[in-house]
């Protein structure tokens, strides 16, 4: 009679077997993450310029976008800045942005505290060694609409990666988010040589 089971040589061929198709689909796990995170970001940094946009012209006011480093602060010390800190760098959007009707008289981007009304937050990326960066190349620090859902502030690029934020050059999973300049019409594109043109 013989006994039921493996052998100590088919249970090591069996995990090395294991080990080398694990070792191979480490990378492409990877990359789906990147490409993952990358694209739901943009999309929802999209959805944010569509919605500003049509709330502009349902409210026909001025709606901005405008990136913070503390999104969810209290009423009062809501801040728009294009400034480093918290561990993102200057114009870093992966720190967050609040959208907000433009009730008071300061310019289209500028937050005024007890007048404008917030009408959507969206939290940091979150940091570390590698993480989604949100690099805008815009001047201020703010996206904004008019009563006629057209640009009332200077457009810009906005490159969206998974990566290590001290390098500079986009991997092949990023997304380049364009904000045209006169229309303020959105439209995602890939980077080219490993830069949003």
């Amino acid at each position: 009679m013989r006994s039921r089971g493996f052998t100590l040589v088919e249970l090591l061929v069996v995990l090395t077997i294991a080990a080398i198709l694990v070792a191979g689909a480490v990378p492409s796990l990877s990359w789906f993450i990147a490409s993952s995170r990358t694209a739901n970001t943009s999309d929802t940094m999209v959805a944010a310029f569509e919605r500003a946009r049509s709330e502009a012209v349902r409210r026909s006011a001025v709606v901005s976008v405008c990136r913070s480093l503390d999104p969810y602060a209290a009423e009062p010390a809501i801040r728009c800045s294009n400034a480093a800190g918290l561990g993102y760098a200057a114009g870093d959007w992966a720190s967050g942005w609040v959208m907000f009707e433009k009730r008071g008289s300061t310019a289209a981007g500028t937050y005024q505290n007890g007048v404008d009304a917030v009408l959507q937050r969206q939290p940091a990326a979150g940091t570390g060694k590698v993480r989604l960066v949100l690099a805008g190349n815009r001047p201020g620090a703010a996206v904004a609409y008019d009563r006629h859902g057209t640009a009332a502030s200077s457009a810009g690029t906005f490159s969206i990666d998974y990566r290590d934020p001290a390098s500079a050059v986009l991997t092949g999973a990023a997304r380049c988010v364009v904000v045209a300049v006169v229309t303020g019409r959105i439209t995602v594109k890939r980077p080219v040589a490993g830069a949003c043109g």
